[in-house]
This record gives C-alpha cells, sequence and structure tokens, in this order.
C-alpha cells in the first residue's frame, strides 16, 4: 500500500505513515475547504451552557449539546420560512428541532441513541400541557408511589447497585412504575422529568462522555428534587406560552427518528431537506 506523507509547516509534523481512511478525509477537507469557516463569535454558543437559561431546553442536562441561539441565528442568516425543510443528521437532545419548531420551520431529525431520540420527542410535548396539569399529576403521584411495586429497571446493570443509595433505588424504582400507568403525552413529559433527576439522586457526575462517581457525594431524595423538577417544567411552560409562537409551533411539529446517518435509506422524509444545522 502506498504510503501519504503530508507536512504543513505550520503545524507538528505528523506521523509518517496515513491510513486509507486518513486519505479519504483529507480529501473530503480539501474538497469542502472554500465552505469552511472559522468564527471565534461563536465560541459560546456551541456549547449546552447558552441552553442552561432556555426554557425546555434546561429541563434536561445534556452537555454534548449546542445552544438554541445559534440555531437561531442561522436560521435568520439562511432566511429559514414555512416553505423550508430543516435537517439535523445528529440532532442529539433536539435544539436544532425545537428552534426551527419556535421559527415556524418543518424539520426533522436523526440520532442513533434511543435516549437523545426521545428527548427530542418529548420536548416540544411540554407545549402540550398546561403547568396545572403538570402539578395534578405530581400530586397524584405523589399519593401513591408508595404503595406501589417498584419497576424492574435494569436491575442486572452494575452500575445501578453502586450508583444509588439503596433506599433511593427502591424510591425511584417506585417513581418510575408509577410514572409508566400514565397515559401519553403526560407520561413521557414525567418520564423526561424522571431521567433528569437520576444524576442529583445518584453518587454519579457527568464527566464528558462517562459518568464517574463520586462517593463524598450526597444524593438527593427523589420526591423531593423531582418536586422541584415539575415547579422549573411549570415555570418554562408559562414563559414559553407567553414568548413562543404557538400557532408557529403546532404548525411546524418536529419528526424525529432513531436511525444511523451513514444509511438514510430507512428515514422518511417528507421532502428533499433544504438547510441542515447540525453538530
Amino acid at each position: 500500500m502506498p504510503q501519504l506523507h503530508l507536512i504543513d509547516m505550520d503545524k507538528p509534523t505528523p506521523p509518517a505513515y496515513f491510513s486509507a481512511d486518513d486519505a479519504e478525509r483529507t480529501r473530503i477537507e480539501d474538497k469542502f475547504a472554500p465552505y469552511i469557516c472559522q468564527d471565534p463569535r461563536f465560541a459560546r454558543l456551541v456549547s449546552y451552557v447558552g441552553n442552561k437559561q432556555i426554557p425546555l431546553l434546561r429541563l434536561y442536562r445534556y452537555k454534548e449539546a449546542f445552544s438554541l441561539p445559534f440555531v437561531e441565528y442561522f436560521i435568520e442568516r439562511f432566511g429559514l420560512t414555512e416553505a423550508d425543510y430543516l435537517f439535523d443528521p445528529f440532532c442529539g437532545m433536539g435544539t436544532t428541532l425545537l428552534g426551527g419548531m419556535r421559527q415556524g420551520v418543518p424539520s426533522i431529525g436523526v440520532d442513533k441513541l434511543p435516549m437523545a431520540a426521545f428527548i427530542a420527542r418529548t420536548l416540544p410535548l411540554f407545549l402540550s400541557v398546561s403547568p396545572e396539569q403538570l402539578q395534578e399529576t405530581f400530586e397524584t403521584l405523589k399519593g401513591k408511589v408508595s404503595a406501589v411495586k417498584p419497576a424492574k429497571v435494569a436491575m442486572d446493570v452494575r452500575i445501578m447497585k453502586v450508583a444509588f443509595p439503596d433506599e433511593i433505588l427502591t424510591e425511584l424504582r417506585k417513581w418510575k412504575a408509577a410514572i409508566d400507568d400514565l397515559s401519553h403525552p403526560i407520561r413521557d413529559i414525567f418520564l423526561l422529568l424522571f431521567f433528569a433527576i437520576l444524576e442529583p439522586c445518584s453518587y454519579t457526575a457527568k464527566d464528558g462522555q462517562f459518568l464517574r462517581l463520586k462517593r463524598d457525594k450526597r444524593p438527593s431524595k427523589p420526591s423531593v428534587i423531582l418536586e422541584k423538577k415539575v415547579y422549573e417544567a411549570m415555570k418554562d411552560i408559562e414563559v414559553a406560552s407567553i414568548y413562543w409562537k404557538r400557532d408557529y409551533c403546532q404548525s411546524a411539529y418536529p419528526i424525529v427518528q432513531i436511525g444511523d446517518t451513514r444509511d438514510l435509506g430507512d428515514i422518511s422524509f417528507k421532502k428533499q431537506p433544504t438547510a441542515i444545522i447540525t453538530s
């Protein structure tokens, strides 16, 4: 196999041997170089930090996401309207899709991770319920959770037994069982809120793509932290109902599909996408 030697005087000298994949990547980078630019102005917008104060998107901590202002900047820059079709091939928690929905731009997202697809599908559902529905449902769940039989949730996974104190894990399993008895869409909404409290209820902390055990951490009580999360969601729904264009949102409800973007043969597009915003 022939060797490919590349030398850039502005960078450290690379290894002498490059694989075929490296050569192909270099070819693609060279091909699209005229269309690529670096803009330091976006430094703070290409991380999840920008979502920490955004209604709905702040409900679930998804560190790999970029921010909603980043998406909305490009929707405006591209001049996208309801006639366009926005595509995010690696949609994650659905920031691009929610941004399109807010601006009345139809969108579709694909992600290989079932959890990511679930979050992306569920966040828009918060706009279909009222704060009062959330509060009433929580009070109902709270009143019956102690008598519910604990759900069987991945008890064969070792980290489940070391990440949570026994009494907290039992309570979490009861909440999960109670939530599973709800009907759609309120069930999915409460499942997302439930998933959002797992980390503060555990000995774990997210560290990049991994969970790190911290034995000195004091896990939160599920009922207490879930009540706070429900209250946070209620506030977000109130804000969204005032400042978000509901007519736009209803007409541009996003589609989320689980799939591998390297093969889009099984993905159902309504029409040819006119714009792509992705990580």
